[in-house]
């Protein structure tokens, strides 16, 4: 195809991994797939919502959805709870009403092929009280 560039500054270049630290993020894009041991794996793509970083990308996070036997099984649901979607009982996960969704998380750099990358280490809700478990009802996370 044709492309016409005239009057288009060039931009992009290589970029750098944001501050370790505190975001609200906001779930742009997901793509279902499977792990490597065929568990069923959402990917993950945010963006921060807010502050001096506002728009900068946090790329590939990855929710498996493990056996129930497995101690990492929890993780999943508390990303579920965390972005106010099903994650009791039986449940279908529908990964596309993700997008939009609004969660704190705590984001840190990891160091992949040499270059330094974002990593969601850990979420939680955006408005504690959308999410709120009625009484009696005791989650362990």
């Amino acid at each position: 195809f044709k492309y016409n560039g005239a009057g288009v500054t060039p931009t992009g270049g290589i970029f750098s991994a944001i501050p370790k630290g505190e975001y609200v993020l906001k779930i742009m894009d997901t793509d279902e797939k499977r792990s490597k041991n065929g568990d069923p794996q959402v990917i993950v793509h945010f963006q921060v919502a807010e502050g001096p970083y506002k728009g900068r990308q946090v790329r590939f996070h990855y929710v498996t959805f493990l056996p129930s036997d497995n101690p990492g099984a929890g993780m999943a649901l508390h990303f579920l709870k965390s972005i106010g979607q099903p994650y009791k009982d039986e449940f279908e996960v529908r990964h596309m009403e993700w997008r939009g969704k609004l969660l704190k998380a705590s984001v840190s750099e990891e160091e992949y092929n040499g270059r330094i990358n974002n990593k969601v280490s850990g979420v939680e809700p955006f408005d504690k009280e959308a999410v709120k478990e009625p009484e009696g009802d005791v989650v362990p996370f």
